[in-house]
């Protein structure tokens, strides 16, 4: 499985200390299959994280 991770913002390093949203979208690939999620939350972690366990509940059920 391969995974590209890219974070989204206006670039600001304000942005991490203050409310700001923050998406995280992760491109993945298994073989010839692709799909794409997407986490946001105020908190980075929070974001990654589930735009992570999206891909891999999304792998899960899909049967990829």
């Amino acid at each position: 499985m391969t995974a590209n991770v890219m974070m989204i913002g206006d670039g600001n390093l304000a942005d991490l200390v203050t409310a700001a949203t923050t998406r995280v979208l992760i491109d993945t690939r298994l073989g010839n299959k692709t799909w794409s999620t997407v986490g946001a939350s105020t908190n980075i972690i929070e974001a990654s994280w589930q735009a992570l366990t999206g891909s891999m509940e999304y792998a899960l059920l899909s049967g990829k």
